[in-house]
């Protein structure tokens, strides 16, 4: 049988799915940042925020054109 879902259901997964979201775009924030210092590795920058090494080479093309 399908499980129909309630709405309060529905508004914490929504909530939830926001929350990530916004956490993902900070991270990614920070990362940017970090990548201003040279002094900084990738894998370090990685490491601090959380985000995958691809990400963080990723913004690093951005970062540093």
């Amino acid at each position: 049988m399908i499980k129909l879902f309630d709405q309060e259901e529905i508004l914490e997964r929504y909530v939830a799915d926001e929350r990530h979201k916004a956490e993902l775009k900070n991270s990614r924030l920070i990362a940017k940042k970090l990548l201003s210092d040279p002094t900084l590795s990738l894998e370090f920058i990685a490491e601090c925020t959380g985000l995958p090494l691809d990400e963080i080479e990723e913004l690093a093309k951005e970062v540093w054109k």
